[in-house]
């Protein structure tokens, strides 16, 4: 990791969160949008920041709404859905913890922070059973394979973990690549049905233009 977890926060109990991050997106912006992307980003930045204030306050539930602003344009990176794992879990939400811990573990399987983010998963696992919110799993085949698969803003399936748990209910994925259109499916999951398939596939991305190539007289 190249930014610190070492920030100490109380809400209910020791949190550690991340103190800065920087938005990241899929990819650059259209010819045109620069502007709008960084606005984008400020706006992002901004709502990241409070939401640590606030979980410096123990507003747990006020800082996920926060961090839950900022997201879509930093789900790129680990940190912040550590934070949202971090205050999900002191706000109770254990349906949360569940989606942003699988996150986490999709952008960093192997780092020293992920055996802690699985015990955490597993918690929320225990919880939302307990409640009679047992979740499912739902495996995801994406082509190309190497497509991101996101569900609320949160990369939830790779071609390395192409299996995900999900609480009862509808949900909606969204496969995302460079030069392709992205694809979307709505699936829904039902306690005590068999696991679920979410198959999705992109389409390449014709660009059309004239090439127009100019030489200088030797």
């Amino acid at each position: 990791m190249t930014l610190s977890r070492t920030l100490g926060l109380a809400v209910a109990a020791a949190l550690t969160l991340i103190v800065v991050a920087s938005p990241a997106s899929l990819a650059g912006p259209p010819p045109g949008q620069e502007k709008d992307r960084s606005v984008e980003d400020a706006q992002a930045q901004r709502e990241y920041d409070k939401a640590v204030r606030l979980t410096r306050s123990g507003r747990a539930q006020e800082a996920l709404e926060h961090f839950e602003k900022a997201l879509p344009r930093m789900n790129g990176g680990s940190d912040i859905f550590y934070n949202l794992v971090m205050v999900s879990e002191a706000a109770k939400r254990w349906d949360k913890v569940l989606l942003y811990a699988q996150g986490f573990l999709v952008l960093e399987p192997g780092s020293d922070d992920a055996a802690e983010i699985e015990q955490k998963l597993d918690i929320a696992v225990k919880r939302l059973t307990k409640a009679k919110r047992a979740p499912a799993p739902v495996t995801f085949t994406v082509d190309p394979p190497e497509a991101r698969v996101l569900v609320e803003s949160t990369p939830i399936a790779s071609a390395e973990r192409p299996t995900a748990l999900f609480v009862p209910g509808k949900h909606t994925a969204e496969a995302t690549l460079a030069d392709y259109t992205p694809a979307t499916v709505a699936f829904e999951v039902k306690a005590g049905e068999e696991p679920a398939a979410v198959a999705l596939r992109l389409v390449k991305i014709i660009y059309e233009g004239t090439l127009a190539v100019v030489t200088e007289p030797a």
